[in-house]
């Protein structure tokens, strides 16, 4: 393929720092302060539930948080509630729609190993006939390669633990794995619905120490390690809380505790891990929750222990990209030879990344693409422009034609690390010419380039 002079303009970079950005939110009402809670997401809301202030002072209220504001679903101390509680598991169980909490430790410091799930309204406790043995530090996640809910690890009180179970909305399962991490407590796991994947990160094989920093994956039957370059803090880490970025693709990893508590924030792409510097950013901490809400394309993190004063906290922030790459169709096409013609893109137009994008519906025919910078004028007309004028009037040209590449059915084109594109945007028109000259035109695709 060759360069055309407009992509010689898109390959001109110029340096941009992180777009990602640390907000503190100030909602009305929120949890009081603790650490030690337990933060999920059902991909429109994220729920926080027990935890402590102290060594005496336990909860067992779950709050939800939709946006800007929590609201108390389940009072403390309420009758019905799972027994207060530190140190548990919780995630949403994908599969069943549901919360699922297991284990942790009481305010008398004993080990639980209780199964409890929330509906939206009630809490109901499970009683299968087999479960994980008593535990606090365990981590779990959502599998969606199995449907079900994976549960690794934990700290029994004397024991650190290295065993997988499932759990399918009625019972526990233990599994068997040819390989499998290291025993270990305090760890985190993120799961990642596009490639069907959990990853797991750090934690520790002792009580605080020694802290690990290994990665690993489970695809639904069996563990393997994760080969990383640049990882976060030479002497690994612990209870640093970790969620998967569906929009910007990141495992992202904030704070932590090695010897003393982190407010470090890094993100995990292609095997690399990048520190992320910000001039506004939550305090250092380790036991936060934090958990990435896919309807808002935000990650929520509230409360921890750590600070000025190193004591429990109770604010509330999120971590998001005000510069959201977007992709979207308009309009309706004309069918050539291979019908309709399509464009199909596999990823988005962030910048300091490459956008890939496929033709469709080409047949036999000679593929053309159409890049234009205008939707609405092209030649001093306006668009969209019915082709009648040529023979082909249920076809509209809807794009200027700036650039105009034929010969190929995909095109991956590399996007600059430049400021100047954020928020800019780009449109795309595909069209076949076949046998007999007949003629097939896409509808528009728009492309709007984002910072992560």
């Amino acid at each position: 393929m060759r360069i055309h002079p407009p992509v010689l303009l898109l390959l001109a970079a110029s340096p941009l720092c992180a777009q990602a950005q640390w907000t503190q939110l100030n909602p009305s009402s929120a949890p009081s302060k603790r650490a030690n809670s337990h933060l999920a997401s059902d991909a429109v809301s994220a729920y926080v539930f027990a935890g402590n202030l102290n060594a005496t002072t336990f909860y067992n209220d779950l709050w939800r948080f939709l946006g800007t504001t929590w609201t108390n679903v389940s009072l403390d101390g309420a009758a019905g509630a799972p027994p207060k509680r530190r140190w548990g598991s919780m995630t949403f169980d994908y599969g069943r729609g549901q919360l699922l909490v297991f284990g942790g430790q009481d305010s008398s410091n004993a080990n639980l190993s209780d199964t409890w799930t929330w509906n939206g309204s009630a809490w109901t406790q499970h009683t299968p006939a087999v479960a994980p043995s008593a535990r606090r530090w365990a981590t779990m996640s959502y599998d969606w390669t199995s449907g079900k809910v994976i549960l690794f690890g934990g700290y029994d009180g004397t024991t650190s633990l290295g065993d997988t179970w499932s759990w399918d909305g009625t019972a526990w399962n233990k599994l068997a794995p040819a390989n499998s991490p290291p025993a270990r407590g305090r760890c985190s796991m993120a799961s990642k619905r596009d490639a069907k994947e959990l990853i797991l990160f750090g934690g520790t094989s002792g009580t605080s120490s020694p802290a690990l920093g290994d990665m690993w994956l489970w695809n639904g039957t069996n563990w393997s390690t994760i080969t990383t370059t640049n990882a976060p803090y030479t002497t690994g880490v612990l209870t640093a809380p970790m969620y998967w970025d569906e929009l910007r693709e990141r495992l992202v990893v904030f704070g932590g505790y090695n010897g003393f508590e982190r407010g470090d924030t890094y993100e995990f792409h292609n095997g690399t891990w990048t520190l992320r510097t910000f001039t506004n950013q939550p305090v250092a901490r380790s036991r936060p929750g934090m958990a990435y809400i896919s309807a808002l394309n935000k990650a929520i993190m509230f409360g921890g222990y750590g600070g000025p004063t190193v004591l429990q906290l109770g604010d509330t922030w999120e971590y998001q990209t005000s510069a959201v790459a977007a992709v979207s169709t308009s309009g309706t096409g004309c069918a050539g030879s291979g019908g309709v013609p399509g464009i199909q893109n596999s990823n988005l137009p962030w910048i300091d990344d490459t956008f890939s994008i496929t033709l469709t519906n080409i047949g036999s025919a000679n593929p053309m693409l159409v890049i234009g910078f205008s939707k609405t004028t092209w030649s001093g007309g306006t668009l969209p422009f019915n082709l009648g004028i040529i023979g082909y009037s249920a076809c509209d040209l809807r794009v200027s034609m700036n650039l105009m590449v034929g010969g190929l059915t995909s095109l991956n084109l590399p996007i600059p690390n430049d400021n100047t594109l954020i928020g800019q945007e780009v449109y795309f028109q595909a069209a076949s010419l076949g046998p007999g000259n007949s003629l097939g035109v896409s509808g528009r695709t728009d492309i709007k380039f984002g910072a992560r």
